[in-house]
């Protein structure tokens, strides 16, 4: 606690230590994210990690106002909105690997 400046700090120090646990729960989905959204990009598909990435934006909203507002969750209701929305954002890109594989494409181009 030395390393914190101020009265303020230090008060604020448990809540971001509690957002910090909550939220490293979403490093494994953003390494699937990152690495399904790259392989779509191969294959020259930007819609599937678009539609991924708005429907997850939109999840994340909702769950702001429903954790923040409705059950005053305060900063651990951020975290997990966000945990929340990065787990719909991972099914829905092994949802369509899964369910609609991009077509393959040629191993070479023609001249």
């Amino acid at each position: 606690m030395t390393v914190i400046a101020s009265n303020k700090s230090a008060a604020a120090f448990p809540f971001a230590c509690e957002y910090i646990r909550i939220k490293a729960l979403t490093i494994p989905m953003l390494l699937v994210t990152f690495s399904l959204s790259g392989a779509y990009r191969g294959y020259k598909d930007l819609m599937r990690p678009l539609l991924a990435s708005t429907t997850a934006t939109l999840v994340k909203m909702l769950m702001d106002y429903v954790f923040l507002v409705v059950y005053k969750m305060g900063v651990s209701g951020a975290a997990w909105s966000d945990v929340v929305s990065k787990g719909t954002s991972v099914s829905i890109l092994l949802f369509f690997l899964v369910c609609a594989p991009p077509p393959p494409q040629p191993l070479y181009h023609a001249l």
